[in-house]
């Protein structure tokens, strides 16, 4: 009791919390959960939630948005109704904060809150919050609610967001910048486990297709990873529906870059596909692509035949043939890649 008031009295004389220097103001903010777990929850309940409140409603953005980043982990350490009567209350104005900065700390953090004070709690004062995120102007607020989207769903499911969520990755993955469209299509694979296959595939799997076409090259080759674990999910049956006739469609694209594309989609379905599919579906295009007048689709064909090679036997002496003629190829770099593939699979 002696200790708890003499912390007390720390904290309260302290001033750090107040002072004239907002420097000083943001590193408390910065470090408040470690304070919060270093005094323990009768003090955080008691005194330091205060104190946290008063940082949120800061002057400076830079203290607001240090406190926003806080705010799972303090939360964690004060009890329930604290969070609903003093936290709660004032997040439903820092949505809108004036700052992008201090609204993508908050987006960052506040996705833990459910998992603290439970369904009803969410449903009743937090979803409107996380839809408001979900159409914020700024896409890296956005992208930090999807990305941290399991923590709410474990606690309210998905069916009261899902509108606003498919709308909002639709959004990002045409956003002006390449790096958010490559994180918000690297997300995709996380949805499997929530909507229904005929949800995801009539919203999601469309994006992944508009995603091939993009401009960026690295996002067209996340883009074919991400297909390949959707194949490894849905099985072959997915694949002939919804990933074959675009595959068949790139391939024939006036711009070689694009049925580059269809190469890097066959090399990575290769592990997880049938036999039967492969050869009936998947190995005519390349064969086709074997003989394209771009070299650089000749050389990307050559590593695709070395992750065929690699993946299975019933090509072999198809492949032997292949090979020989891309290693007598006019282009040195395809003659060069060939005879390392075939020695990759050798």
């Amino acid at each position: 009791m002696v200790c708890l008031s003499y912390q007390s009295n720390i904290i309260n004389r302290s001033g750090f919390y107040d002072d004239y220097s907002w420097r000083v103001r943001w590193m408390v903010a910065n470090r408040f959960s470690d304070l919060c777990s270093a005094v323990g929850p009768e003090l955080s309940n008691n005194l330091l939630l205060d104190k946290y409140v008063c940082l949120l409603k800061d002057n400076e953005s830079e203290v607001r948005s240090a406190a926003a980043e806080n705010i799972s982990r303090v939360c964690e350490l004060v009890n329930e109704e604290a969070i609903v009567r003093k936290v709660i209350p004032l997040l439903k104005f820092m949505v809108k904060d004036d700052s992008k900065e201090v609204r993508n700390s908050l987006a960052c953090s506040i996705s833990g809150i459910p998992a603290v004070v439970g369904a009803d709690v969410t449903n009743d004062n937090l979803l409107e919050i996380y839809l408001n995120f979900l159409s914020d102007e700024i896409s890296s607020v956005r992208f930090h609610i999807i990305n941290d989207l399991h923590q709410i769903t474990e606690v309210i499911g998905i069916d009261k967001i899902q509108f606003h969520l498919v709308e909002a990755i639709n959004q990002l993955s045409i956003d002006s910048d390449w790096r958010i469209r490559q994180k918000i299509v690297e997300t995709i694979p996380l949805f499997t486990s929530l909507f229904e296959v005929s949800v995801f595939n009539e919203h999601l799997v469309s994006i992944c297709m508009r995603c091939l076409d993009d401009k960026v090259a690295v996002i067209r080759k996340s883009t074919c990873i991400v297909l390949s674990q959707l194949a490894t999910k849905f099985g072959n049956d997915w694949v002939i529906e919804c990933i074959l006739p675009k595959i068949i469609s790139i391939s024939k694209h006036q711009n070689y870059l694009f049925r580059v594309s269809a190469l890097y989609i066959i090399s990575s379905i290769v592990p997880v596909v049938e036999t039967d599919l492969f050869h009936d579906s998947l190995f005519p295009v390349v064969l086709d692509l074997v003989k394209d007048p771009v070299p650089n689709i000749r050389l990307n064909a050559c590593d695709t035949l070395g992750m065929i090679g690699a993946n299975t036997d019933h090509f072999n002496e198809t492949l032997k043939e292949l090979f020989d003629t891309l290693e007598k190829d006019i282009d040195e770099d395809v003659k060069y890649r060939a005879s390392l593939a075939r020695k990759n699979i050798n």
